[in-house]
């Protein structure tokens, strides 16, 4: 009986496991949507794009903006969230109603090797109480976390200067934030599959 229990407990697993997780078919059907390797954590439906990604080169990444969201996953400890306080002309970045609260600034930046660092920002800033709110979901969602799947549409790589050294900066336009816990959308609501 126990073995019965064990063996039933082990299809069960292996069921849902490849139900979520990406296959060589879904690697083959969306070749440019994931740049790293994902550890387990995306699945077709995070792929599945109503724009289907272009190749992606971080060593020459494209001269145009195209909108293509791609996925990047990294370990937990290179990924660093702030929220910065962007102050208040008096009115919101999101509405033109005169507002009391000041705008936040939320920035999910990646350490991803020595020299080079990834800028996952949002699409605008809005009030600092709500991004606050997003800010938490993102923490609890990271919190314990080994890796952090992040998607993003690339707009600009810079180079800087940094303490003599020469470092690459790929910014990126915040899709979502995804890990084995759960995730998160620029857009509400998420569909966390």
């Amino acid at each position: 009986m126990k073995q019965k229990m064990i063996l039933m407990f082990m299809i069960i697993f292996l069921i849902s496991y490849s139900a979520y997780a990406i296959d060589n078919a879904a690697k083959k059907k969306y070749p440019y949507s994931i740049l790293t390797k994902d550890y387990g954590i995306l699945n077709e439906r995070d792929l599945n794009d109503d724009l289907e990604p272009e190749p992606f080169s971080l060593e020459k990444p494209p001269n145009d903006i195209s909108g293509h969201v791609y996925w990047q996953c990294f370990p937990r400890d290179r990924v660093s969230t702030t929220l910065e306080d962007a102050g208040s002309s008096g009115y919101s970045s999101f509405s033109p109603e005169k507002g009391d609260d000041n705008d936040g600034y939320l920035t999910i930046t990646v350490y991803s090797k020595p020299g080079i660092l990834h800028k996952y920002e949002m699409r605008r800033h809005w009030p600092l109480t709500g991004t606050k709110q997003r800010f938490d979901r993102f923490i609890k969602i990271m919190r314990g976390e080994k890796y952090v799947c992040l998607a993003g549409s690339f707009f600009l790589r810079e180079t800087r200067t940094r303490h003599e050294q020469k470092q690459q900066v790929y910014f990126w336009t915040f899709e979502k934030l995804k890990t084995k816990k759960g995730c998160d959308s620029y857009f509400e609501p998420v569909n966390c599959s």
